[in-house]
């Protein structure tokens, strides 16, 4: 499987044999919040995250943060909270 069948942040798989979606769904998270923008098209960069992954990153930390703090997928794998969620995730699941 390739690297888009993966969630980026988690690494667990989107898809099972059957075509479900065990982790939720591939979601897109824009590394700069999409409210920067107000609707204009924009080519900011994109990482495809699960469901879980998606939603405990804008629980931790709100837009500002997100966009000063966490703007590349290295800055957003190395945060403690997030590893500590990957490894309960990743045991519970």
């Amino acid at each position: 499987m390739s690297a888009q069948n993966k969630c980026e942040v988690c690494g667990r798989y989107f898809y099972t044999k059957e075509g479900r979606f065990p982790v939720g769904g591939p979601v897109i998270h824009h590394l700069i919040p999409k409210q920067k923008y107000k609707g204009k098209k924009t080519n900011a960069k994109k990482i495809l995250v699960c469901m879980h992954c998606h939603k405990q990153l804008h629980r931790l930390f709100n837009n500002v943060v997100l966009k000063r703090e966490f703007d590349t997928l290295s800055k957003i794998k190395n945060s403690n909270k997030i590893k500590r969620f990957v490894k309960w995730i990743r045991k519970e699941r």
